[in-house]
């Protein structure tokens, strides 16, 4: 699946020209399986690149990693490591969300017996 967006005004008034287009790939139960944002500035020697976000998921289909990777436009321009957002998604028996690994920072989550979040640290 795809949308392409309409061009946005830049801050002398002129549309910018780019490439406003994202697509979405899903897995065979529908949930999304990546993200591709618009063209974007990258330090590539053509300048240019997408960025892709990739969702992975647990045996119970609850999302477990988010994972990014800027591709660039070109060929020749090397493709970078993907770099990990988040990992280690842990969930409790009513499939609330307690610990999420942010990028090497750990956040967890707590609730109430009605399942408010309560607490996040």
């Amino acid at each position: 699946m795809s949308k392409n967006l309409k061009p946005y005004p830049v801050q002398n008034g002129n549309l910018a020209s780019a490439d406003l287009k994202l697509d979405w790939t899903y897995n065979t139960v529908g949930q999304a399986t990546s993200v591709t944002y618009p063209t974007r500035q990258q330090q590539y020697s053509s300048g240019i690149g997408r960025l892709v976000a990739n969702m992975t998921y647990d045996s119970m289909a609850r999302l477990s990693g988010l994972t990014s990777t800027d591709i660039p436009t070109y060929q020749g321009d090397p493709f970078p490591a993907p770099v990990t957002i988040a990992s280690g998604a842990v969930y409790d028996a009513r499939n609330a969300l307690t610990l999420l690994n942010l990028r090497g920072i750990v956040e967890s989550r707590q609730y109430n017996t009605i399942g408010q979040l309560t607490r996040i640290t």
